[in-house]
């Protein structure tokens, strides 16, 4: 009897017997009765859901906590509220979407990608602890014990830098003025850069080499002793079998030996050149005067040295003669002290510049093979073309006007023999001069020619000069141009039968490229393949693509990108109708009028008669069925299940999640949520397992999602883990990723926590806008009633839901095609014809499921 609410104990004997026979009377009732009715009581929610509305009488006035309004004024308040909100919205959207009227920008012209591709180059090349921004998903941080694994050494932290080429070894000298280059390109040339979205890229990788430089010695004192040269060994001659970085190549993440740091005690080409280096980027960096002056410091500091302590860093047969060995250190004099003069304004470094003893000694006044030729090893050329720059803008004046017009002098005698009409070097049948005389590498050669005669048409041009004289005769500055151009084109396809012309070079022609290696490091020239290899040095200088090679690339690439002429064309040949505009703007109007009239009358309707009818017929039965259907454990458990199967199906789950947070909240709301979930993206992803070649020829039919997907199986495992979670809380669809992600290189472990991680957002916004519905339920029919404090708590956290959802989905996109612009560059596809290739994937299934998949290998 207990069952029914009686005392077990009955109370006194008399009153148990006096009142038995109403006690038996009572129980055959009970009998009678319907028990599964009165198997729980209901609470007070439930019966008003179960009575329905009752009649209600209407207040007239609405009371706010500290105020007394009107009904009516309260309603008109609310309501204009909301109208201006929506005013404020659409005219927002209006200002975002109007068109403007700016003229179509140029198309992405050749020099742009190859500009792309040449800096894309210093990213594969980098070392060390790499960021996050790298761009090139298949290189991972490498070699980062440099320095510390040689007690030889002072310097500690050799972490950084750039590799030389296709081995690992980093050769400052080499480097440096590939930086100091770089460096100059973009003090001339920052528009183009910026106009080919490369500026912040390009001074990126200027950072990067100009903070490892500053590793390389005690850059916080005035006065030094010593300078590593280089970092690893690459001699493999007298049959040594030591491991080094040519003895047998590989990936410089999988370097384990040891890598020795050299250091120099009197180089002063080495020190000098990277001065210009540091000095040159602090003007690169003049607007973070903190680190301009710290670049300036590390300048002064080095060139001092290398006054102080002559000799050249690669004397002594050491290791650096056979790849990078100096002639002389005369040039880099003249070539730091210019940089240092234009970084500090200090006229000492300009007085060491125009010396002309030093002139003499760096080979100014004598002819020669080499003479007007610009390289890692002279730069004595550039030197001139530099302060020709300052006797033609600034001119200085006594004392230094003879020897800087004497520079100048030589500058147009140099530009001279660059022209075809005269014999100083030779040409190939293509045209392409040969400034090396036959020896390795005659690329790098032609492209620093073309970046002195472009940079100086220049100089020329903005100081109101039109040309220069070559003996009697007179030559534009136009003649200059189409030198760079024309050895520009002619140099991928000049060196041999084996090269291609630009318009030939992967990523320059309308070919579909179907196949392009996921490992590449782009550069303008023929690059030899990385493989474990025996060469003899002098191979390997003859083949291999450097840093410094790319460098060359890239500054006369960046004078090339949007030339004037090609700027004048491209507008020329767009339209110019006024007319069309002027309709086109008034057909938007219209447009944009039409469809505020239809939102408006939409969202009236919506909230006159589709939310009552949504709340009547949809909700409130629902929550009829739930209260009498179900207890809560087993009301868990469907749940659950259409969590679980809704997916399989692809079915959307939000209803399910909604009604999750209706019933059950924040705790145990939650926790049914990724356990259902969970569960549906798991089954979907062992089923698709099953159907991979059918998906996979499905997918066929949609190549960008297609390669949007291949993204997920890219890269590391914390990679696949965040790809997946910005795929879950991105507006593409979950339900066709289950199966779909089952073609890509996904693991199942980032797949299925990446999916975890990606709900939890989705889940706790599903909550609350189910526990809002609840709410505005019980309101609507009188079974609560909304303080002024519950008001505001609901407005604010409905902005909160709104503006969070708003902000994940827009992460989420943009994370998206960020990636996905980083893929399209790291593998070089043409996003318009993308393939998506089916590959031969391990699959791998979890240890502990008892579920198989068939072998796909």
């Amino acid at each position: 009897m207990s069952m029914y609410g009686r005392d077990p104990w009955g109370g006194p004997l008399e009153i148990h017997a006096a009142d038995s026979a109403t006690d038996d009377d009572r129980s055959r009732n009970l009998q009678d009765y319907d028990r599964a009715a009165l198997s729980r009581p209901l609470d007070e929610t439930q019966q008003s859901w179960l009575l329905g509305p009752g009649e209600q009488k209407k207040k007239k006035y609405v009371d706010l906590g500290c105020i007394i309004v009107s009904r009516k004024i309260f309603l008109w308040m609310v309501g204009t509220l909301l109208v201006s909100g929506f005013l404020a919205g659409f005219i927002t959207l209006i200002v975002k979407t109007v068109p403007r009227h700016d003229h179509p920008h140029a198309p992405v012209d050749n020099y742009t990608l190859a500009l792309r591709k040449a800096l894309m180059f210093f990213n594969a090349q980098r070392s060390g602890k790499l960021p996050k921004h790298n761009n090139v998903s298949w290189r991972g941080n490498s070699c980062l014990q440099d320095g510390k694994s040689d007690p030889s050494t002072l310097m500690k932290d050799l972490v950084g830098g750039y590799y030389d080429a296709g081995d690992a070894i980093k050769f400052n000298f080499p480097a440096s003025f590939a930086m100091t280059m770089l460096s100059w390109s973009v003090i001339e040339y920052s528009a183009k850069y910026e106009a080919a979205g490369e500026l912040n890229h390009v001074k990126d990788i200027i950072k990067w080499g100009a903070d490892y430089f500053l590793k390389t010695f005690n850059s916080s004192a005035d006065t030094i002793d010593r300078v590593v040269a280089q970092v690893g060994v690459g001699d493999t001659s007298g049959g040594s079998t030591t491991p080094n970085d040519h003895y047998c190549w590989m990936r410089p993440e999988d370097i384990d030996y040891d890598r020795p740091a050299t250091e120099c005690h009197s180089c002063s080409d080495l020190s000098a050149e990277m001065a210009a280096a540091l000095a040159s980027a602090s003007i690169v960096f003049k607007d973070n005067k903190a680190y301009s002056q710290k670049l300036v410091h590390g300048a002064r500091t080095l060139f001092k040295f290398s006054r102080d302590q002559r000799g050249r860093y690669s004397a002594g047969g050491s290791d650096a003669a056979l790849f990078y060995n100096s002639s002389s250190y005369w040039d880099e004099f003249v070539w730091g002290g210019a940089w240092l003069y234009f970084a500090t304004g200090n006229t000492s470094y300009l007085q060491l510049a125009t010396t002309p003893g030093i002139a003499k000694h760096a080979g100014a006044f004598w002819g020669g093979p080499d003479y007007g030729v610009l390289s890692w090893d002279n730069k004595l050329t550039g030197a001139q073309v530099l302060l020709s720059r300052l006797r033609l803008f600034l001119s200085p004046g006594y004392p230094y006007e003879e020897i800087l017009s004497t520079f100048h002098n030589q500058t147009g005698i140099i530009m001279c023999s660059y022209l075809p009409i005269f014999t100083s070097f030779n040409r190939t049948k293509g045209g392409l001069i040969q400034l090396n005389h036959g020896r390795p590498q005659p690329l790098q050669y032609v492209v620093n020619a073309a970046f002195l005669a472009s940079v100086y048409s220049d100089y020329l041009d903005a100081a109101d000069t039109p040309g220069w004289y070559c003996g009697p005769n007179f030559y534009s500055t136009d003649v200059l141009r189409d030198f760079a151009r024309t050895q520009t084109h002619a140099h991928p396809r000049s060196n041999s039968s084996s090269c291609l012309p630009l318009s030939q070079l992967p990523g320059f022609s309308n070919i579909d490229l179907k196949i392009i290696p996921s490992a590449i490091r782009y550069t303008t020239r023929i690059f030899p393949p990385l493989m474990k290899m025996h060469k003899p040095p002098e191979e390997i200088v003859k083949q291999d693509s450097n840093l410094d090679n790319n460098a060359r690339d890239s500054t006369e690439y960046a004078r090339l990108v949007v030339s004037n002429e090609s700027a004048g064309t491209v507008e020329a040949d767009v339209p110019q109708s006024q007319g069309a505009e002027s309709n086109k703007y008034f057909m938007w109007w219209i447009k944009a009028l039409t469809l505020f009239v239809v939102t408006a009358v939409a969202v009236f309707i919506l909230l006159k008669w589709g939310v009552p009818f949504v709340f009547e017929k949809v909700l409130i039965p629902i929550m009829q069925w739930e209260a009498t259907a179900f207890g809560r454990p087993v009301l868990a458990i469907v749940l659950v299940a259409s969590l679980a199967l809704f997916p399989v199906f692809l079915i959307p789950s939000g209803p399910s999640m909604w009604l999750a947070g209706m019933i059950f909240g924040y705790g145990w709301g939650f926790v049914i949520i990724m356990v259902g979930t969970t569960i549906g993206m798991v089954v979907p992803y062992f089923i698709g397992l099953m159907f991979r070649e059918r998906i996979h020829q499905w997918l066929e039919r949609w190549p960008r999602k297609a390669a949007m997907l291949r993204l997920a199986g890219e890269g590391s495992w914390f990679h696949q883990f965040r790809v997946v979670a910005i795929f879950r809380v991105s507006p593409f669809p979950y339900t066709i990723f289950n199966y779909a992600v089952v073609v890509t290189r996904l693991r199942f472990w980032p797949y299925l926590w990446g999916s975890i991680a990606g709900m939890v957002p989705e889940a706790f916004i599903y909550i609350y806008s189910g526990r809002l519905i609840r709410t505005f339920a019980d309101v609507q029919y009188g079974n609560h009633q909304l303080t002024t404090v519950e008001i505001m708590y609901n407005f604010i956290s409905l902005v909160i839901a709104v503006v969070t959802t708003v902000a994940f989905t827009i992460y989420a996109k943009r994370a998206l095609n960020e990636l996905e612009m980083n893929e399209a560059e790291g593998a070089a596809q043409d996003s318009s014809d993308v393939t998506f290739e089916l590959e031969k994937i391990r699959v791998e299934v979890p240890r502990h499921l008892s579920l198989t998949a068939p072998n796909f290998s």
